[in-house]
């Protein structure tokens, strides 16, 4: 499968996805900014002044950038 390219900026969900610790999620409408892209297909995520991790495959589908 061929490696998803993930940028830093602003981006608005268009899907539900739950965090790799398996206790918050991203909801349709969310807008939120991926500070940090791992090398390991794992993003980080600000949301509401707070640092999340998701998998960057699955971040990918559900994402709309609106700014990088």
């Amino acid at each position: 499968m061929k490696p998803v390219k993930m940028e830093k900026g602003h981006y608005i969900a268009s899907g539900n996805i739950q965090a790799i610790d398996g206790r918050h999620m991203l909801a349709f409408g969310d807008e939120f900014d991926i500070i940090h892209i791992h090398k390991n297909d794992r993003v980080d995520v600000l949301l509401n002044q707070e640092s999340l991790t998701f998998d960057s495959k699955n971040l990918f589908r559900v994402s709309i950038p609106l700014s990088h």
